[in-house]
């Protein structure tokens, strides 16, 4: 009987201490940069993003400014200036194209450490057009069906579809006439794939313009991209993954990735 009445004083005593608990444990955040940077076949002025890390992923990542930007294929170099419009967002000095069994050199100096980072571009296969369907068998607004498999074992791909319908009549005062999608292909397939979370589907009106380019993916860059999907996009589905540092090919602590992708681009309108 004292024994019972130890255990009901002890409950008593430890269930009323109770209190919630809302203090945020201090994150850690390097002292580095983040880079940005996918070099295309595509011929323009390519584009070096760089910004600082963050808390969180709610954060607005706070620019890189006044770096000195370089590259090169070796043979050739060029600078990057950064864009006047936007801070943090370097545009080489020259347009170009990267071109196939040619490495890319990327050198970024600031505050007084140099980044470095090389890669490598990939051929990119025919496009094969996504599909749209009707919402609700209704034939004035659409929704996207398809864009490509989640796993192909001889492929990886990413897929960059925007959509605008600002030009029709009726929505140019419309709070929102443009979006931009995401779709990934990857080799490696993960648990995580199979059970994403519910996210947003955007619908879009008749005659509304999409443009879908596909790139190609080397090994290591879809790795991160798969690793950087885990620790967004797809959290809060039946199997979160553990969270943890995502890889890259920047040196000196440097985070981020730079790439280099074939382009294939094709233009649909909704009809």
């Amino acid at each position: 009987m004292k024994k019972i009445v130890i255990l009901i004083l002890i409950t008593i005593l430890f269930g009323s201490c109770e209190e919630k608990a809302d203090k945020e444990f201090p994150v850690d955040v390097p002292d580095t940069i983040v880079v940005e940077a996918i070099l295309t076949n595509e011929n323009h002025n390519q584009e070096i993003k760089i910004t600082r890390p963050v808390a969180n992923q709610n954060q607005i990542p706070t620019p890189v400014t006044e770096a000195q930007v370089t590259l090169s294929n070796g043979l050739q170099s060029t600078s990057c200036t950064e864009s006047v419009d936007k801070p943090g967002v370097y545009l080489s000095d020259i347009a170009f194209s990267a071109s196939l069994n040619q490495t890319y050199y990327l050198e970024i100096i600031y505050d007084e450490k140099s980044y470095n980072s090389e890669t490598t571009i990939i051929p990119v296969l025919p496009l094969s057009p996504l599909t749209y369907a009707p919402v609700n068998n209704n034939d004035t607004l659409y929704k996207i069906s398809w864009v490509a498999p989640d796993y192909n074992a001889d492929t990886q791909n990413m897929y960059e579809i925007e959509i605008d319908w600002s030009h029709l009549s009726g929505y140019q005062n419309a709070d929102s006439t443009k979006a931009k999608l995401f779709y990934y292909t990857f080799k490696a397939l993960d648990v995580i794939m199979l059970f994403p979370p519910d996210k947003e589907e955007v619908f879009f009106p008749k005659g509304s313009i999409i443009i879908e380019r596909k790139y190609s993916l080397t090994d290591d860059y879809a790795e991160y991209l798969q690793a950087l999907n885990a620790e967004t996009v797809w959290q809060g589905s039946l199997f979160d993954e553990a969270r943890g540092n995502l890889p890259s090919n920047i040196s000196n602590g440097g985070l981020g990735f730079f790439a280099a992708c074939s382009v294939v681009i094709d233009t649909i309108i909704v009809e």
